[in-house]
């Protein structure tokens, strides 16, 4: 939230950007009152896009997606979950998962996303939703963590074993991503220039490898894409808020 304040209250000179997930500036001015709004920014580019992966705490018995789900209607309130924060994307995601699979289980919030997925691996806390990128080290350990799932659309190319949540519990996907604001006023051509700049970076071959190798994706958009896309994710972050019950309308 200080970044997003301070981006937001900027000169508009292309000199001060802000970078990361939408939460910030879409899901803060939501759910507190902040002296920003999400038109507060000017869209410049998206940048890389992850989903997440689903991963229960080593010691329980779920096998799958259907384990978790079955137990948790069995045992309603029973079960926690490890989440970033309140508002956070891994909050969000698990937040319409659950309501999606008519669950109900207790958040625990963390102040980052390494330590609520720390939470799952100490044996803290009994399930996580977090990116690809934090917990495909562990894709194949069930020492202290089972990835047993992808909220991807589709079925991760790399490890085509791994179901996705949606074969279980149909219609949820969650895939989020990091992209490029600046303050609302920046000159145009400003935003066009640094936009193709980030896209040209997003199609060299060393940048597509290396996010591969961290299991997230180039999303080399341009300005007027990445605000629609802006737009449309306000409209879904509003309801996951909502499913969380941390919204009334």
């Amino acid at each position: 939230m200080p970044a997003a304040m301070a981006v937001s209250e900027a000169r508009p000179d292309g000199c001060t950007i802000l970078f990361g997930p939408p939460a910030p500036y879409i899901a803060t001015p939501l759910l507190q009152n902040v002296s920003y709004s999400t038109e507060s920014f000017a869209a410049i580019g998206n940048f890389v896009g992850f989903s997440y992966l689903l991963g229960v705490k080593a010691s329980l018995p779920f096998k799958n997606v259907g384990d978790l789900v079955n137990y948790a209607r069995a045992n309603p309130g029973k079960l926690n979950y490890a989440s970033a924060g309140v508002g956070s994307g891994s909050h969000l995601s698990t937040a319409m998962f659950l309501a999606k699979a008519r669950m109900e289980t207790v958040m625990v919030p963390y102040k980052s996303a390494m330590l609520s997925t720390g939470s799952v691996l100490a044996g803290e806390t009994d399930f996580v939703m977090a990116s690809t990128a934090e917990l495909v080290q562990y894709m194949n350990s069930t020492d202290r963590i089972r990835i047993i799932a992808t909220t991807h659309s589709s079925r991760l190319p790399d490890y085509p074993d791994l179901p996705t949540v949606q074969e279980t519990v149909p219609g949820y996907t969650s895939i989020t991503w990091n992209g490029i604001v600046g303050p609302r006023g920046t000159p145009p051509e400003i935003i066009e220039r640094f936009g193709a700049m980030i896209r040209e970076a997003l199609t060299s071959p060393a940048v597509v490898a290396k996010f591969k190798n961290l299991g997230v994706y180039a999303i080399p958009t341009t300005p007027s894409e990445f605000a629609q896309q802006i737009m449309d994710d306000k409209v879904t972050i509003h309801d996951s808020l909502k499913a969380a019950g941390l919204l009334k309308t």
